[in-house]
């Protein structure tokens, strides 16, 4: 009897498809714990609360994931993830504080005349206690240029609350079932998107192009037609992610100085 070899069995999709469903090498990408997705504190969260957490984990994975703890961002950070006011971020910080999702602390200020800056951690990605348990946390993963443009900032509650669905649902599959996902009313209802929201949030993530149909709609007094979905930001195994960024103002860089030697040699009109 011929054992069944695991590597033929891994190896059912071709490096291009497994490429296409991979998280990206080239560019930041985030990871949220699914046990944390799919748990009553994150179904509690306002949009406010959610889009302060974008901004945090954002800055997080930008930087390696080596300064969780000492994360430092500025209210134009929270205001370009979508939230207008300063009471606002207040709000969710102490919300957040007290769901045991964050944590913050004062660093140190090098300006006497300005407060010393918030340093915040992002709780879940604390080191987990002992070895089985990291290994058996499972990731949703998506791209920071996602996460931080106008199309997902702008995003309600209920659509963000459908996405966070759809993104178990295709982790659930390994990444392979991304196209052809299929997420009942009942499980967008666990969490938290009532009957009568559902189309709306389903319509707002479209008209953002986060989310396409692949399948017609399901005809009036039909039950066999379920509606499939694909992400648009992530691959599938029979094309790679169609999501382009638009409307993403670029960060200005700060210009070089010219150096002394420059700026003389050009007052002077010195030719070398």
């Amino acid at each position: 009897m011929v054992k069944p070899n695991r590597k033929t069995r891994d190896s059912r999709l071709s490096k291009i498809q497994q490429r296409w469903i991979a998280p990206p090498k080239d560019k930041p990408w985030v990871k949220i714990p699914i046990d944390v997705m799919d748990g009553e504190r994150w179904h509690s969260l306002s949009v406010n609360d959610r889009r302060m957490l974008d901004a945090l984990m954002c800055q997080h994975f930008r930087y390696f994931q080596r300064s969780n703890g000492d994360l430092e961002i500025s209210f134009g950070g929270f205001l370009r993830a979508g939230i207008t006011h300063r009471r606002y971020v207040a709000a969710s910080k102490d919300k957040l504080a007290a769901m045991g999702l964050i944590a913050f602390k004062q660093g140190i200020g090098t300006n006497p005349d300005l407060l010393p800056p918030t340093l915040y951690e992002i709780t879940m990605y604390r080191k987990d206690d002992g070895y089985i348990k990291a290994a058996n946390r499972t990731f949703v993963w998506v791209p920071v240029e996602v996460m931080e443009s106008p199309a997902w900032c702008n995003l309600s509650i209920n659509a963000r609350r459908v996405m966070d669905r759809l993104l178990i649902e295709n982790q659930r599959h390994k990444s392979e079932g991304n196209g052809k996902l299929r997420v009942s009313y009942e499980q967008f209802k666990g969490h938290g998107v009532g009957i009568r929201l559902m189309p709306g949030a389903h319509r707002e993530l479209t008209d953002a192009g986060l989310l396409a149909v692949t399948s017609a709609p399901r005809p009036r007094g039909q039950y066999n037609a379920p509606n499939l979905y694909r992400l648009t930001f992530l691959g599938t195994t029979d094309e790679p992610a169609t999501w382009e960024a638009a409307n993403v103002t670029p960060t200005p860089k700060k210009p070089k100085r010219e150096s002394w030697k420059g700026a003389l040699l050009t007052k002077m009109e010195v030719k070398l």
